[in-house]
């Protein structure tokens, strides 16, 4: 989690040491892109040293210049110490000629923690990902098929680790091609070593393997069928119609939005955890990454009802309030992305609400800011990712989607009179709850937890702007009303409970003490659905294993499980699916179409909905 990040002084002692822009422009040149890339569909360059991003601009320049440019252009950068976006400008001017492409870099450069970001572009076709860590721990993470390696000469000490040589051919594709600024003996011994070769004095290496591989297809049915149009159906429609798929979206309400993402608002912020888990990396990622996507579609509180002036996480007592003041000692996060506040800062930052929730003479205890984190009403996000879909989205209400049939080229979606709805060559279930109601995803571990939202009247609780969560949630008014909430229930009553709206306003009580009298007696209101979660509260995203297949299935790892042939699942988001819709609709979505994925390995393999059948063959197999 800890990443150094590198300041505006350290760019400028770079700058007048070195002249990184001309060795970037030579570097490209000995690639000689445009000539690997003319006449291909899509092309994937890994840069292992983002710097300034430098060589990303030029490439970016080159391929909208090139009338014989690839569809697809993937362009993947690593950097263990990645300079501050306002390091940037000192080397961007440099590229006077640039200007335009390097101030929309500047404004989509993420926050400097570590992991994998998939940056959002203006240039359609044209996809960033930039990795924060180091090469040694990162290029095995990456799932994609490298056409062009971009090395600089000071990274020659990578040659010295076996991980690095063994995943440079791991990850190319046939005729991929290595370009260094310059060639040393090690770095020869090392490619050579790895399957690439080169010719004579040329600064040029390239891979020839003794046996094909990763080898990309395309085929020309980009059709799909997406069931559900809550956040999960919404988000995939949105990512694989920017893609230039045709989507038909099938939903049994009148309108999206109607079940488990039909609340008055919802909370979207990242997770925490000192040991950096897979969940909390997950978490982090997709806030990020909805951030992006929701900017790129016209923005919070714009094309949408909501705000992102901050989440507050209070400290449930003292010794939460101990683990977090370590927490964030040990990760030294951005504070543009997480700061801790103990309780004396907390009183002089935001003293009106310090106030409103001391509990009689006590201060809270302190809390997280995260301070691009918010709310929003997840039925206009809904509607915003929808609206960016055009014609080439199809929309059928009112028709429930009960079976599905497979001819050996397309599905076929089917109602409960055995009517088709529609067919294309993929299907994405992503209708929550309901997703394991088809023969073919039966087996999906799919559990439901109730949760009832308790609605109060604005004027009874202190006029606070931003959302906070600790012990339940509290949601700044939206159309009069804060939202409360929520009860975890083990029942499927959808209906409105007393017993639930006192436990609501319970917590509110003990968060707000000075507005508690007025909490008694309020007439039942909110709302009442049900969270689709998995055994390990992780989501399900990808392809659906194939269960009456698993008994013929001879290894014991995720890509040995059968599946359903371009059968797809989003599912299981449980009270996360504001912040994780965006990134998951992303990882399918590329996933489908064979680009490089957004998500390190190991966390695509955690969500991997085939995960499960792993595990119940290793308890079987320690019983025997």
């Amino acid at each position: 989690m800890r990443l150094m990040a590198r300041t505006s002084d350290q760019a400028a002692a770079v700058l007048q040491d070195a002249v990184p822009i001309e060795a970037s422009r030579q570097l490209l040149e000995t690639a000689q892109l445009a000539a690997r890339w003319r006449g291909r569909e899509q092309f994937v360059i890994l840069d292992t040293a983002l710097d300034f991003g430098e060589k990303f601009l030029l490439t970016w320049n080159a391929w909208r210049a090139d009338a014989n440019r690839p569809t697809r252009l993937h362009y993947i950068a690593i950097d263990e110490s990645p300079y501050r976006a306002d390091a940037l400008q000192a080397a961007h001017d440099k590229l006077p000629e640039l200007a335009a492409l390097a101030c929309e870099l500047r404004r989509s450069w993420p926050i400097a923690v570590a992991g994998m970001h998939r940056v959002l572009l203006s240039e359609r076709g044209l996809t960033l990902t930039i990795v924060f860590g180091s090469l040694e721990r990162n290029l095995p993470q990456l799932d994609a098929a490298i056409d062009a390696f971009l090395i600089d000469a000071k990274d020659d000490a990578m040659w010295a680790s076996e991980t690095i040589r063994t995943w440079f051919a791991r990850l190319a594709q046939s005729g991929a091609v290595v370009a260094q600024t310059a060639r040393t003996r090690a770095g020869d011994d090392a490619l050579h070593k790895a399957g690439f070769f080169s010719d004579g004095d040329s600064l040029c290496a390239e891979f020839r393997p003794r046996r094909q591989s990763n080898v990309v297809t395309v085929n020309d049915d980009r059709s799909a069928i997406v069931i559900g149009a809550g956040l999960a159906g919404t988000a995939i429609c949105q990512r694989l119609c920017a893609r230039g798929w045709e989507v038909i979206l099938i939903e049994r309400h009148e309108g999206a939005a109607q079940e488990a993402s039909g609340n008055l608002a919802g909370v979207f912020m990242p997770q925490l955890a000192k040991d950096d888990s897979p969940a909390a990396r997950l978490s982090r990622a997709a806030f990020l990454f909805a951030l992006r996507l929701w900017h790129d579609i016209g923005g919070i509180g714009v094309a949408f009802e909501g705000a992102a002036n901050g989440v507050l996480q209070l400290a449930r007592d003292e010794t939460h309030a101990a683990g977090s003041a370590d927490l964030a000692r040990y990760a030294e996060l951005p504070g543009e992305f997480a700061r801790y506040l103990d309780a004396g800062e907390l009183g002089r930052m935001m003293p009106a609400l310090a106030e409103a929730i001391a509990r009689g003479s006590q201060q809270a205890a302190g809390a997280w800011l995260f301070s691009q984190g918010g709310w929003a009403h997840p039925g206009g996000v809904c509607a915003a990712m929808l609206a960016t879909c055009g014609d080439r989205l199809r929309r059928v209400h009112n028709r429930a989607a009960v079976q599905l049939t497979h001819d050996g080229r397309r599905w076929h979606v089917l109602d409960e009179y055995g009517m088709e709805i529609a067919q294309a060559r993929h299907v994405v279930v992503a209708n929550g709850v309901a997703g394991a109601q088809f023969s073919q995803t039966r087996a999906l571990p799919l559990g439901a937890i109730r949760g009832q939202v308790t609605h109060v009247a604005a004027h009874l609780l202190p006029e606070l702007h931003m959302p906070l969560c600790g012990d339940g949630y509290f949601i700044p008014a939206r159309g009069g009303f804060c939202s409360i909430g929520a009860t975890y229930d083990a029942d499927f009553d959808t209906r409105l409970r007393a017993d639930s709206q006192r436990e609501n306003l319970a917590r509110l009580a003990s968060l707000f003490p000075a507005s508690a009298a007025r909490l008694v007696d309020l007439p039942l209101a909110g709302r009442a659905g049900l969270r689709c979660v998995s055994p390990d509260r992780l989501p399900l995203v990808g392809n659906v294993p194939d269960i009456d297949a698993v008994d013929s299935m001879r290894g014991e790892r995720l890509r040995d499980v059968p599946r359903h042939e371009n059968l797809h699942c989003l599912l299981a988001y449980g009270s996360r699916g504001l912040t994780l819709a965006p990134l998951a609709a992303e990882l399918l979505a590329a996933r489908i179409c064979e680009e490089p994925l957004p998500l390190e390995r190991d966390l695509c393999a955690t969500v991997d909905p085939a995960r499960f059948v792993l595990q119940t063959r290793r308890r079987e197999k320690n019983k025997s």
